[in-house]
């Protein structure tokens, strides 16, 4: 990993941390916004633990049981977020759980 690389992905790191701990939903979602846009602009593809607590479509952090619906169907992880109504689904292996 090159000094960049690392700089960014500190910097992502503190934005998601930031939007953790905001109080407001509107706060948290500038946040998630300013890490997107950072990792874009260096082409820095953000890491799948990171893609998993935001929504990819209005930028909303999730807070389980808040604004997000988690849910396991066909082999797939469907999101489902309560601030724009979308979802996302992730596809997950049963070979790795069964190894």
């Amino acid at each position: 990993m090159g000094k960049l690389v690392k700089l960014v992905l500190g910097d992502v790191e503190a934005l998601f941390a930031k939007a953790k701990n905001a109080k407001d939903a509107v706060v948290a979602k500038r946040f998630v916004r300013k890490a997107r846009v950072l990792a874009m602009k260096h082409r820095f593809r953000l890491p799948v633990s990171f893609k998993r607590l935001f929504c990819k479509h209005c930028n909303a952090y999730f807070v389980q049981g808040k604004n997000v619906r988690i849910r396991t169907t066909k082999g797939k992880v469907v999101y489902t977020c309560f601030t724009c109504k979308k979802f996302m689904r992730f596809s997950y292996s049963n070979k790795k759980i069964l190894e």
